[in-house]
């Protein structure tokens, strides 16, 4: 299995993002807000939000640099998922290790909200 941040891993037009925050779970860190849903196919896809908000073009590359990173180590952890992570502007006082930690963490927390049991 690769780890990179290929096409196949990438939600990459604009119906792809409306489908998600449509159908998705959000969870919310701190300096991160996660938008998911199951996804038909086996691959996870992800998308990134990195408004002007959180600073200038060198310093939202850096964020999303950061965030592909963090979502590279652990994709395979998480199979079946299209998600949206939206920065938060706090995210640039974040450290990577502080950013990946909480990716990680906002994504347990979505997973269980996807797959909990649904009680009748």
């Amino acid at each position: 299995m690769s780890y990179g941040f290929e096409k196949s891993n990438r939600l990459r037009n604009r119906s792809e993002f409306n489908q998600t925050f449509d159908r998705g779970t959000k969870v919310v860190g701190s300096s991160l807000v996660v938008v998911g849903c199951q996804s038909e196919s086996k691959e996870t896809r992800m998308g990134l939000v990195v408004s002007k908000k959180v600073g200038n073009s060198v310093v939202r590359n850096k964020v999303k640099r950061t965030l592909r990173e963090g979502f590279r180590h652990i994709q395979a952890s998480y199979p079946g998922m299209d998600l949206v992570i939206i920065a938060r502007p706090n995210i640039v006082k974040a450290s990577n290790t502080m950013t990946h930690g909480e990716l990680g963490g906002c994504l347990r927390k979505l997973r269980k909200k996807l797959y909990q049991p649904v009680e009748h």
